[in-house]
Formats: structure tokens, C-alpha cells, sequence
């Protein structure tokens, strides 16, 4: 099993596509630049370490009931599991398919070897020359697979470098949440020779060459690891705050709301910059380091309790509490009761969805339309 933490990175790495192809002086700039981690970060990696143990059929590397391991988690990484053993197994019907796990792949075949990357996975179905690309992602962000850089990438160095020769290509996105965990898109061996023409080969000409563009932006600024200490970013964010500071006229808005989340996505990344650099030593004038207020926790509850029953005189009604399960709690509790329509229908009579919050999204956002002229209670708008 490969250890991610170990995994060695290019600054063209098929997984940085989204940023350097958009800001062609990001790949230099973040050359020896560590990447941050955050909990949310290590918990995917668990996931994907576990599901990649699994397929290979290898001991689990770390120790049982650690902070990850838990009933959610593992029904995330056995639907990965599940979905891919049933892919291997149907383009194994005549010929048995090809598969890699955590496989490095270069362009070192075409004179690039600064360009490489690690597929998650790929299945290679001989019969049908047909070549599978996957990305394990554990995120609550939604990615598509169509026209994604870092897996048409991944394709593009596997057909140059493993003993395959499709024609189809489907690109795979396995995210285990949500109603569609597992999205797939096909495009064809020309499509994508066309794509490598067209967008790939120039977008790395551009990011290497000597003085390449800074060019900040949402999208390739969000996961930049130099994020926060960018001049260009910096400017850009001053610049739009001198052009607003008045009343903005109705058509400003759609201008200027997207460049807001880029806004926030600085103020973020500086905070998290100044905190790391007091935790380090460093002495920010005006500033000092706090934690916050816990409260206390039982170091074995079970024990604790065993205690409190043997030398007080507390019942079991007086030193616990008993709530009922949450909705979908308790809707996951009864799917083993066989409940038929008529049962359901009488249970959703003791069930309300309260409105959710009224936000301004672009309109590109999967949410409906809120529909002004009428009121919505808590939601604000009466």
C-alpha cells in the first residue's frame, strides 16, 4: 500500500491541473511549498488507504479505533469497494481486466518527465478496448468527471506508458455521497488526443516557461498552497474593494459577487497563515495565542459509570439521558422492519422539514429557486 504521505509531487501533477492551467505561474511559485493538512484532509486519506488495502487484498496499515474509524466512514469506503469489484468483474467476462492501484504515470515517454502523477485507479477491459479512470474523493464538494483536467491527465499518461490501446475512455469520479456516488463520463481515444492538443500541451508551455502569469481567480486559488501570501491576489483584492466603495448600481452585483468568494478565500488563507506562523514561534505585534473553552469529557464512560452506581445512589434514570433517534436515524433503524407503504405514509405524518436558509447562489447551483412572492416563515423572507 502506498503511503500518501510519502507519495512525491510535480509541480505539473495531474491533480494541480485546475490550478495551473488556470494560473500558469502557480506551478513554479509552489515548487517546495508544503501543503497544509487539515482533519477533513486526513480523514479522506484514511478512507482512500483503507479502500485501496481492501482491492489489493494487503494488511490494514494502521491501528484500529483511531478517530476515523467508524460506522459512516466504513460505509463510505465498502461502497467504493463494492462498486469497483462489480466494474472489475464485468469487463473480466472473456479476457480478465488489467488493473492498477496508486499508479505512478509519466509523460517521461514524450521527453517530460517533470510531468507524472498517481492514478487512483485504472482498469484496462481488454475485449472492449476500453480504459477505466478513477478518482477516490471522500469531499462534500461534488466534482464531475466531464472535462476533468487531473483524469483526462491520468489517461493521457497511462495510454503512453501501460501496455493498453483503447478506444473508449471513461472517466470516473467515486465520491460515496450524495444520490449519484458514482458518475462516470465516456469520450472516445480521439477526443481526448484532441483535448491533450488543444488545451493540455499548451496549458504546460505556458506554466513553464520563465516569468509564467500569476492569475489569481477563485477556482485555482482555493486549494493553492501559497494562498495568502500572493502579491497578485493581494493586489486584486485591494483593487476591487477601491472600485466599490459606494453605492452599488443593480448590474455591479453580478460583477462583483464572485470576486467576494475569492475575497473570503484570501482572509481565510491569511488567518490560517498567521496562526501556523505564532504556532511556530512567531511574534505578531498586538496578537497572542488563546484556546478555547472546553468543556470536560469522561476518559472511559463505562468505567465512570460503574462507579458513580456503586458508590452513590443515583438510578439509571437520574444518570442518563434518553432521547428519540433523528429522522434519518431512525429511518436507517426501521429499514429492517419491513414497513409497508400504508406504515410510511402514517410515520410521515409525525415528520416536518423546517425551510432552509435563503441564500444568493449563482445560477449555475444545483439549489431551486426560491419564489419571492411567497412568504417562508423562518427562512426571512414574509
Amino acid at each position: 500500500m502506498v503511503d500518501h504521505s510519502l507519495r512525491e509531487h510535480s509541480i505539473y501533477g495531474f491533480s494541480g491541473w485546475h490550478r495551473w492551467s488556470n494560473c500558469p505561474g502557480s506551478a513554479q511559485r509552489c515548487e517546495g511549498v508544503e501543503q497544509t493538512s487539515s482533519d477533513a484532509a486526513a480523514e479522506g486519506t484514511w478512507k482512500h488507504e483503507r479502500v485501496d488495502e481492501i482491492l489489493r487484498d494487503v494488511p490494514r496499515s494502521d491501528e484500529p479505533g483511531g478517530p476515523y474509524d467508524t460506522e459512516d466512514n466504513w460505509d463510505q469506503v465498502n461502497k467504493v469497494v463494492e462498486y469497483v469489484r462489480d466494474l472489475v468483474a464485468s469487463c473480466s467476462i472473456f479476457t480478465p481486466a488489467d488493473v492498477w492501484h496508486e499508479q505512478r504515470l509519466s509523460f517521461d515517454g514524450v521527453g517530460s518527465p517533470e510531468v507524472f502523477g498517481t492514478a487512483d485507479l485504472t482498469i484496462y477491459d481488454e475485449d472492449e478496448k476500453h480504459l477505466y479512470m478513477g478518482d477516490y474523493k471522500f469531499g462534500q464538494v461534488l466534482v464531475s468527471p466531464q472535462g476533468n483536467g487531473q483524469l483526462m491527465m491520468a489517461a493521457s499518461a497511462a495510454i503512453l506508458e501501460l501496455p493498453i490501446h483503447p478506444k473508449l475512455i471513461t472517466l470516473m469520479i467515486l465520491q460515496p455521497i450524495g444520490n449519484n456516488p458514482f458518475k462516470l463520463h465516456t469520450i472516445t481515444k480521439e477526443e481526448l488526443d484532441a483535448w491533450e492538443a488543444e488545451e493540455m500541451w499548451p496549458a504546460l508551455q505556458a506554466a513553464q516557461q520563465d516569468g509564467a502569469p500569476i492569475v489569481p481567480g477563485t477556482e485555482q486559488c482555493k486549494y493553492c498552497p501559497v494562498k495568502g501570501n500572493c502579491p497578485e491576489q493581494r493586489q486584486k483584492n485591494i483593487d476591487v474593494f477601491e472600485d466599490h466603495q459606494r453605492v452599488l448600481k443593480d448590474d455591479e452585483y453580478t460583477d462583483l459577487l464572485p470576486q467576494l468568494d475569492e475575497m473570503e478565500q484570501f482572509i481565510k488563507a491569511v488567518r490560517e497563515q498567521a496562526l501556523d506562523f505564532a504556532k511556530k514561534g512567531g511574534n505578531i505585534k498586538g496578537y497572542k495565542l488563546v484556546q478555547s473553552v472546553t468543556h470536560r469529557k469522561w476518559l472511559d464512560e463505562s468505567k465512570a459509570e460503574s462507579w458513580i452506581a456503586r458508590n452513590t445512589s443515583l438510578k439509571v434514570s437520574d444518570r442518563r439521558v434518553t432521547k428519540l433517534l433523528s429522522v434519518p436515524q431512525m429511518v436507517k433503524a426501521l429499514k429492517t422492519e419491513a414497513l409497508d407503504k400504508k406504515k410510511w405514509t402514517a410515520f410521515d405524518k409525525y415528520v416536518f422539514q423546517p425551510p432552509g436558509q435563503i441564500k444568493l447562489v449563482p445560477e449555475s447551483d444545483s439549489g431551486r429557486p426560491v419564489d419571492i412572492s411567497n412568504p417562508i416563515l423562518d427562512g426571512e423572507l414574509i
